[in-house]
C-alpha cells in the first residue's frame, strides 16, 4: 500500500475522543473542543498610545499650522476609571494606556508641547485619531479566537483572557499503549550479553507519543512467542473494552518474514482485522495496521530509524485526529536539494531524515547527519538511483524528535 493511501485509511478509522474542561493556565498546547469567539471588543475602550495631552478637535485654521494654547483641566493615568469630558480649548494630561476622555479626538506627545502653569502650548496639531488606540481596533466582537480542533497557543492567551475565558473545553489527551517484542531485548539497567541488546524503543515511543499530544503507557516487553504476543493483544482488547472509546496500541518488532516474526499471525489469531501489512516504502516496509473492537493497532518494525520515520506519518496523525485535529497529516512541500544523493537499492520510495534551511525565500534541504535532529523527511521517488544537487524534491515537514 502507498503511504498516502495508508494515511487516508488511518484517518478514516480514527474516532475523536472525549472532552474535558481545563483552567486556562493549563490549556496551552491542548486542542480546543469548541469554538471561542470574541464577545467584547479589544480594546474595549479608546486609550492613549503615548504620554501626552488629549485634546478636542482644534479650532478652524490650526490644522494647517499655528499654535494652540489650551487649559489643562485634568490628568489621567492608566487604570483611572473616572474619565472627564473635554471640549475645544481644553487639554487633559494623559499617560499611555489611560482611557481617552469623551470629546478628545487625538493625543499630542509631551515632547512637542510646552507646559506652563495650568496651560499647554502645542506648536502644531496632529491628524485626528493620532496616538489613540481605538475601541475594537485589535479585535472586533464576533471574530473567532479559536476554532474547534485548533491547538491552543501562546498567541491566543491575551485575547482569551480579555474575553474572560477562565476555562476552556479541550479534547482529552488519549492514552496510547505500547509494547516491544523481541527475545533479545533487555532493560537499560542490564548488562547485555552477546546476542542481547538494550531496548531503546520504549524511550523513543514514549517521546513520540508525548510529542503528538498523547499519554504514553508502557506495557513492557514480550518475547518472540506466539502465545505471549497473542495474550498481550487479547489483554489490550479487554482493557479497551473496559475503558470505552477507541484505544491506540503500538508494538515494535516481529514484523519481518523470519521464523520468529509472529506479530501478524498473533493479531489475526486474536481476532484482528488487518487493514494493511506492508507499505511501499523504505525504511518501514514491514508494518501493519489492524482493528479489533475499540482498538486501532499499529505494528511497527523494530529498528529505531524505521520507527522515527513511520511514526510522524502514520501514528501522529491518528493521535491528533483523536484530539479533534482536522488537518492531522504532516504538511508536504517542495525544497531544493542541497547535495547529491546516490541510492544503492532503488525500487521502493525512500524516506530520509533531513534538515531544512532557508536562503531568502528559497527552501533548501539536505540529509541529516548522525546524531543530528531532523525536522523533515526527504522523499526519494521509487526507482530513482541518483538525485542531483539543485533539483526540486518533496519533503514532509515534521517536528524534530
Amino acid at each position: 500500500m502507498k503511504i498516502d493511501t495508508a494515511q487516508n485509511e488511518i484517518l478514516r478509522l480514527v474516532r475523536s475522543g472525549a472532552v474535558e474542561t481545563v483552567p486556562l493556565q493549563e490549556a496551552v498546547g491542548r486542542i480546543s473542543a469548541a469554538p471561542h469567539k470574541c464577545c467584547r471588543p479589544i480594546p474595549h475602550f479608546n486609550y492613549a498610545g503615548m504620554d501626552g495631552y488629549a485634546i478636542a478637535n482644534p479650532v478652524v485654521g490650526t490644522e494647517l499650522g499655528g499654535e494652540l494654547n489650551l487649559k489643562i483641566t485634568a490628568e489621567l493615568a492608566a487604570g483611572d476609571t473616572v474619565i472627564p469630558r473635554i471640549t475645544t480649548g481644553e487639554a487633559v494630561r494623559i499617560m499611555t494606556g489611560a482611557a481617552v476622555p469623551e470629546g478628545a479626538d487625538r493625543v499630542v506627545p509631551f515632547e512637542i508641547c510646552q507646559e506652563a502653569a495650568d496651560r499647554v502650548k502645542i506648536p502644531f496639531s496632529l491628524p485626528s485619531k493620532a496616538f489613540i488606540r481605538r475601541r475594537g481596533s485589535e479585535m472586533k466582537t464576533g471574530r473567532v479566537i479559536l476554532r474547534t480542533g485548533e491547538r491552543i497557543a501562546l498567541c491566543h492567551l491575551a485575547a482569551l483572557v480579555a474575553n474572560g475565558f477562565a476555562e476552556l473545553s479541550v479534547f482529552v489527551q488519549p492514552e496510547v499503549r505500547f509494547f516491544c517484542t523481541g527475545s533479545e531485548l533487555v532493560g537499560i539497567d542490564s548488562t547485555p550479553r552477546a546476542g542481547q541488546k538494550i531496548d531503546s524503543n520504549i524511550y523513543l515511543l514514549s517521546h513520540l507519543i508525548h510529542q503528538a499530544g498523547g499519554r504514553p503507557v508502557n506495557l513492557g516487553r514480550v518475547v518472540d512467542s506466539l502465545p505471549d504476543i497473542k495474550r498481550m493483544l487479547v489483554d489490550c482488547q479487554e482493557g479497551a473494552a473496559k475503558k470505552g472509546g477507541q484505544q491506540i496500541i503500538i508494538s515494535t518488532g516481529g514484523m519481518g518474514p523470519g521464523k520468529y516474526d509472529l506479530v501478524a499471525k498473533a493479531f489475526t489469531e486474536a481476532g484482528g482485522e488487518i487493514i494493511y501489512n506492508s507499505l511501499a516504502i523504505r525504511p518501514g516496509q514491514s508494518t501493519l495496521l489492524g482493528c479489533l473492537p475499540n482498538l486501532l493497532y499499529f505494528a511497527l518494525p523494530g529498528p529505531p530509524p524505521a520507527i522515527a520515520t513511520l511514526f510522524p506519518l502514520l501514528i501522529t496523525p491518528a493521535i491528533l485526529r483523536q484530539q479533534g485535529v482536522r488537518q492531522a497529516k504532516p504538511d508536504r512541500g517542495r525544497a531544493i536539494l542541497a547535495e547529491d544523493i546516490k541510492i544503492r537499492k532503488p525500487g521502493l520510495m525512500r524516506l530520509k531524515e533531513a534538515r531544512l534551511s532557508h536562503r531568502g525565500s528559497e527552501r533548501r534541504v539536505r540529509l541529516a547527519h548522525d546524531l543530528e535532529p531532523s525536522d523533515s523527511l526527504l522523499v526519494i521517488p521509487a526507482r530513482r538511483r541518483f538525485l542531483k544537487s539543485g533539483e526540486k524534491v518533496t519533503v514532509y515537514l515534521v517536528s524534530a524528535p
